[in-house]
């Protein structure tokens, strides 16, 4: 048997040991970066078994880097707005500036990899499926609900926690269905982890990130705002954002005849 060693007597045949290994220090970009290979799975189903056209799942090739970058810039002012917020509420400290480093260039590869896979899991496969099967609420709620599922086993899950996860992903549905493209949810999804935990420096669901440009402490007694060990993502904060996004992604969306919900 293969032993790796962190430190120490720390044998990582143990199962424990092993996950805390690849959820820290330099293992960590690699292991978030593995897991952008779920969009593998359903291209190969939907493709090989289903045969359908990879458009379906929101491949699309006309201004494919438009809208990775639309997608950037709306998540990277969403997670803004969040931070702002629990900045101005006292809810988190800015306690150090550290500067670039070429990790997080590496960190930045690893979830935007990380964020496509779950894009193409969650709304290029499931949202698709349930929606040509259902109605497009009844696709929405399927997907999200599995979306916050997935977060399930995350450090520091919570109810708010769940609901947050929710509702990003219905907000991640609504812009799939508007803009009808895997990109820019997968830019939003991205930018919005990245922000987090290497340019804010607060967990990402649940998960510590060592490496950012800023790093940021939560003050305790105010959860309910900064979200507590969860992150951003487990305080009430990111519940209001995400809502008031969601409604104007719905006007937008009537405005322009894209959706009837």
């Amino acid at each position: 048997m293969i032993k790796i060693i962190v430190s120490g007597n720390n044998d990582l045949s143990n199962p424990n040991l092993l996950t805390s290994y690849l959820y820290s220090g330099k293992m960590l970009p690699v292991t978030i970066f593995c897991t952008g290979f779920l969009m593998v799975l359903p291209i190969v189903y939907c493709t090989l078994l289903e045969k359908r056209n990879i458009t379906t799942l929101g491949i699309v090739k006309k201004d494919l880097f438009k809208n990775y970058i639309l997608g950037i810039i709306i998540g990277f002012v969403m997670f803004s707005v969040v931070y702002g917020i629990e900045y101005l509420t006292g809810s988190v400290h800015i306690d150090k500036y550290n500067g670039f480093n070429i990790w997080l260039l590496a960190f930045l590869v690893a979830f935007f990899f990380q964020s496509a896979g779950e894009e193409f899991m969650c709304r290029g496969f499931l949202l698709t499926s349930v929606g040509a099967k259902k109605s497009v609420s009844c696709a929405i709620i399927i997907s999200s609900l599995a979306f916050s599922l997935m977060h399930l086993g995350n450090e520091s899950f919570s109810f708010l926690a769940s609901l947050n996860i929710f509702l990003f992903g219905a907000l991640m549905a609504l812009v799939y269905i508007c803009s009808e493209n895997i990109w820019v949810v997968s830019g939003i999804h991205g930018i919005w982890n990245y922000a987090q935990g290497n340019i804010f420096g607060i967990s990402v669901s649940g998960m510590n990130i060592d490496n950012s440009i800023i790093t940021s402490s939560q003050v305790v007694g105010k959860e309910i705002i900064n979200g507590g060990g969860f992150g951003a993502e487990g305080g009430i904060v990111t519940t209001f954002v995400l809502l008031i996004t969601i409604l104007i992604t719905i006007i937008y969306m009537k405005k322009k005849n894209k959706i009837n919900i």
